[in-house]
């Protein structure tokens, strides 16, 4: 779906002027040693970061419930801090208990408070030596949603949810996932109170599951609904999810749709997380990796977690800024260095400073109008003959799709500049196999030879120059993409397509027919060379490097 953003400078009608007219940017983009201001485009279209904005980053503690803390903690005013960042802590002290384990120990003190005892005494206990009956927590989400669980230790054991959220609307809670391109398992709940247990897809509703809970009650009370279920703790497939029985942290999503909606798009959604903890003392360890968290004007916090990969599948983690320095690319980590794209970047979000509400607030409503133009052949199926043997094959095979990023998790990033206003050249690049290309849908007989049908690239102007697609076993050029702008050096700018900043990204075709490139051939094994070129004399944020097109495999039934 198209992504509109109102760059409209309200000082003039919409028909007044031909092109772009400044107007006024957040403080970000008015730093002339970031941001291009004389590009044509409005930096807004990059999403920046305004102080609308604010960035979370927290320091989680490991529950460890086997074994040994991997990275402890190392002192007695470290263990509270610690587990302060899990529970209310009751009080803490350093001890000699042989009985315990080693290190920081939370110990259950009632009340839901804990003891943050740092035992000093050398001790063979392991973590999670004690018996667990179950393990149980809670987690109210900013908007409006809640779950508990109880999870039963025992062998076979079940797990008990309670779910509270709207009466008049759809709610849903995900389970171990930082948002929908986790794909996790959820339980919905509708208007009606029906639930329905699915495997979500990427902003997609996904796949319904067979049934594996039981409501045990379903209450309405002002405007809430509360729905007690209860399954097996083990998923009854392989995308049911299976949920521990041992202290610890699961991550979670919520959401809730719009007033007497069936489930479709949320009208708010969020990221939370729910500490599952037992009556028994329990090890914590030293935090893991930090999670960043933004936030848009107080409301939802949208969880930020990018983990760049190391080369040599891209260069993000190591040299991923586009000027070949050895730094990682700002959008890495956990958000406190990213400055602007799709994470601040959301439906009805303001991109402008909130001190320059007055100037957004000006009246006028825009009306405009897309064209979108389709070119289609009919499809005919293969004809047979009376013994069913195919006469004449159909009009068209199916084609497959795939996509990757060329960092296998950015799907936006910043391009940096080495000295700002001084004209240069950047690029980033990624390995990968044909196996590798992200392919969307896999012949259930597996592939050995894939077949791209149509080549093309995702990137944004104004600096995006092209991309490169390699084979780079023989150091063969599959696909060169690159942006065409509307110029004088190709005749008249009021010439159709050749417009003054017009962009257009010729995708590589390939096929039998006379005047196309004959396809070429790409094996599971093959390797494959990804590269981005960009115009970096400026540093430009939001950006993108993918691949796409659609394919043929060797194994498909005609």
């Amino acid at each position: 779906e198209p992504m509109q953003i109102d760059t409209h400078n309200r000082r003039f009608g919409i028909n007044d002027n031909e092109g772009y007219v400044p107007d006024f940017l957040p403080k970000q983009q008015q730093n002339r040693s970031q941001t291009q201001l004389t590009g044509g485009l409005s930096p807004l279209i990059e999403c920046p970061c305004s102080d609308r904005i604010t960035k979370h980053v927290y320091q989680t503690p490991v529950l460890q419930s086997s074994g040994t803390c991997a990275q402890p903690v190392a002192s007695e005013a470290a263990c509270a801090s610690a587990v302060a960042g899990i529970a209310a802590v009751a009080s803490s002290a350093t001890v000699q208990n042989a009985s315990l384990p080693a290190g920081c120990v939370a110990v259950p003190a009632g009340g839901g408070q804990y003891a943050a005892l740092f035992n000093t005494a050398p001790s063979g206990v392991d973590c999670g030596a004690a018996t667990v009956a179950h393990v149980a927590g809670e987690s109210a989400f900013g908007i409006g949603v809640s779950v508990a669980a109880n999870v039963s230790a025992a062998a076979g054991g079940a797990v008990t949810l309670t779910l509270t959220g709207p009466s008049d609307a759809w709610f849903a809670v995900g389970f171990d996932a930082e948002g929908m391109y986790s794909a996790p398992y959820a339980v919905v709940v509708d208007a009606a109170g029906a639930v329905t247990e699915r495997r979500l897809g990427n902003h997609a509703p996904g796949t319904l599951l067979p049934a594996s809970v039981t409501v045990v009650s379903s209450a309405v009370a002002a405007g809430r609904r509360t729905v007690v279920l209860t399954r097996p703790a083990a998923g009854a497939t392989a995308q049911h999810y299976t949920f521990p029985a041992a202290a610890g942290l699961v991550k979670l999503i919520a959401a809730h749709g719009f007033a007497g909606t069936p489930f479709q798009y949320h009208q708010q959604r969020t990221a939370g997380q729910v500490l599952l903890l037992s009556t028994a003392p329990v090890c914590v360890c030293a935090p893991a990796a930090p999670r960043g968290f933004v936030q848009y004007m107080g409301g939802n916090e949208d969880a930020y977690r990018v983990s760049c990969e190391a080369a040599p599948r891209s260069d993000m983690a190591a040299h991923g800024d586009g000027t070949g320095r050895g730094v990682a690319n700002a959008a890495c980590g956990d958000g406190a260095h990213y400055h602007g794209g799709l994470h601040c970047c959301k439906h009805t979000w303001f991109l402008t400073d909130q001190e320059q509400q007055a100037e957004t607030a000006r009246p006028g409503v825009d009306v405009y109008f897309l064209k979108w133009r389709y070119y289609f052949q009919e499809y005919v199926p293969a004809a047979r003959d009376a013994a069913g043997a195919v006469a004449a094959p159909a009009s068209h095979k199916h084609l497959h799709h795939w996509v990757f990023l060329i960092d296998a998790d950015v799907n936006d990033y910043e391009e940096d500049n080495a000295a700002y206003g001084t004209p240069s050249v950047g690029r980033i690049t990624a390995n990968l196999t044909g196996a590798d290309m992200g392919h969307q849908e896999l012949p259930a007989a597996g592939f050995e030879v894939f077949t791209p049908l149509v080549m093309t690239p995702h990137f944004h102007a104004p600096n995006s120059l092209r991309e490169e697609l390699w084979n780079a076993d023989t150091n063969e050029l599959l696909c060169n993409a690159t942006a065409e702008y509307g110029s004088p050096e190709y005749g008249s700018t009021n010439a159709t397509f050749n417009e003054k900043d017009y962009v257009a990204i010729p995708p590589c075709l390939f096929g039998a027919q006379a005047g196309l490139q004959y396809p070429w051939n790409i094996t599971a094994s093959t390797k494959i060379r990804a590269v981005k070129v960009m115009n970096n004399t400026f540093r430009h944020l939001g950006q993108m490097a993918q691949w796409t097109g659609l394919g043929v495999y060797d194994t498909d039934p005609y």
